[in-house]
């Protein structure tokens, strides 16, 4: 049997601008391909379909610095954290070495 097909093929283009942290803003575009093949029907016409869309919004993407202040908390909020989970892991090691000593009848 020949090969009766037919493609389908979809481009999507989206206007893009780009302002990096120093410097003047860059427009440009974004883009997906993608495409399909198909086994026709019998009594249908092979084909070749080509599709675009442009978007009619833009992206815009920029760069920004964070303030040092979030930073700072973040960080004291992970050491906050870090103290808290050897505080808990101390406090259950020094249960468990009680409950030890208990059975062993070396408690005071």
């Amino acid at each position: 049997a020949e090969y009766m097909g037919g493609h389908e093929h979809y481009l999507k283009i989206v206007p893009t601008s780009f302002t990096p942290l120093r410097g003047e803003p860059v427009a440009t575009y974004e883009y997906t391909i993608n495409s399909n093949a198909y086994q026709a029907e019998a009594e249908e016409t092979p084909a070749a379909k080509f599709v675009w869309d442009i978007w009619p919004m833009e992206v815009a993407v920029a760069e920004h610095r964070r303030p040092a202040v979030e930073g700072l908390c973040q960080l004291v909020g992970f050491l906050g954290g870090v103290f808290a989970f050897f505080m808990g892991f101390e406090r259950l090691a020094h249960t468990l070495a009680r409950v030890r000593k208990a059975n062993e009848g070396k408690l005071g």
